[in-house]
């Protein structure tokens, strides 16, 4: 048996398509986005900020937390 327990709502999202918006969105709360997390890049990933290219296979969801610096 599985229970899944919801502890957030979703209330609203929108599309962020553009450097100035992500900065502007993350003053106020951190963002999730979705990127290929099969790619080797990633899966050898161990610290400071992760800057590829984007991939069209999107199956993973991260939490953007902040902007421009480690």
């Amino acid at each position: 048996m599985i229970l899944l327990i919801y502890l957030f709502k979703i209330l609203n999202y929108k599309y962020i398509i553009s450097d100035y918006d992500m900065m502007i969105n993350l003053l106020n709360t951190p963002i999730a986005s979705n990127i290929n997390g099969f790619n080797k890049d990633f899966q050898f990933y161990s610290e400071g900020i992760y800057n590829r290219n984007c991939d069209i296979n999107l199956n993973h969801i991260v939490l953007i937390v902040g902007y421009g610096h480690d």
